[in-house]
Order: C-alpha cells, then structure tokens, then sequence
C-alpha cells in the first residue's frame, strides 16, 4: 500500500482488489471462485444484470410506503383494541367497587337495625 499510494494512510483507497490479490500470490484463500470486487469491497465488479432499473425500485419503494402504512394501521388498531380494553376494565372495576359498596351499606344497615333491637327491644315481644 505505501509502495503504490505514498505515506498518507488517509489517501489509501478501500478495496483495491488488484493489489490484494497480488499481496495473496494471485490466490484467493477462502473465497474460490467468489468476486474478489465483492468480498472486498461489497460490490459487484461487474453490474451486468444486477443493477435494478428505475422501475423496480420504485416498485420496491411503493411496497416499503405500503408495508409501513400497513404497520401504522395495525399499531392504530392495537392501541384502539388497548384504549377499548382499559375502558372496560375500568367500568367493570367501577361496577364491583359500587356492588361491594352496596353490601357493605346493606350490612352496617343490618348492624345497626340489630342494635336498635337490643337497645330499644323489639315491640312485637312487649305483651
């Protein structure tokens, strides 16, 4: 590398496949037959073929705005389905705390009605 682009480090390029399959004795340990351009650098030496054209993109970009309007709708649909849950939650919890209220009240009304009986005794048993 210092032979062929100086001292600079910061000059030398990324990937020169020419060089390192030079530095490798012409072998390409590992890689057989694979483009030396690739594993290198991760990109094709040749793009015959490989490059997508305009039109495949945007198909592909179209289909990426679609999936994330999909993903919004079923976050939208999970959190209308979270909203719908804590609210019925809450009217059943609001429901128990009013039943268990009532028997409460029910039960002091009892107590008290009791009370009353022994502390005044019950008119029914006076003759």
């Amino acid at each position: 590398m210092l032979e062929r682009y100086g001292e600079d480090v910061t000059q030398h390029p990324v990937g020169d496949v020419e060089l390192w399959e030079r530095t490798q004795g012409g072998k390409k340990f590992g890689i057989g037959s694979s483009d030396s351009s690739f594993i290198i650098t991760g990109t094709l030496s040749s793009s015959s073929g490989s490059t997508p054209t305009y039109a495949e993109y945007q198909r592909s970009q179209e289909k990426v705005q679609e999936l994330q309007f999909q993903v919004e709708e079923l976050h939208n649909r999970v959190e209308d389905v979270h909203q719908k849950m804590r609210e019925e939650v809450q009217h059943h919890m609001r429901e128990e705390i009013q039943q268990q209220m009532r028997e409460e009240m029910k039960e002091e009304m009892q107590r008290q009605i009791a009370e009353l009986m022994k502390k005044f005794g019950n008119p029914d048993n006076s003759t």
